[in-house]
């Protein structure tokens, strides 16, 4: 899925930054799996995607990110 894409979805989605090697992200990650549609959250490796941690500036994980059309409108670590 193209990351811009899906930020600049209709209505809110959630994007969450997390490491596999981190069980407090791994936890969380599981958790919102299980409660949110798949259309609705995107969980990206901060390994992975280096690219968009040093974007967002992700200093910690997990960190939750929430975006209304492209716009952040809620962000928690």
């Amino acid at each position: 899925m193209n990351f811009d894409a899906f930020i600049q979805s209709e209505g809110e989605v959630i994007v969450l930054f997390y490491a596999e090697w981190y069980a407090p992200s791994m936890n969380q990650k599981r958790s919102l799996e299980s409660t949110i549609s798949s259309n609705r959250l995107l969980c990206i490796d901060v390994d992975t995607f280096i690219e968009l941690t040093d974007r967002f500036k992700i200093k910690a994980v997990p960190t939750l990110i929430k975006f209304l059309v492209g716009e952040v409108i809620f962000r928690s670590i």
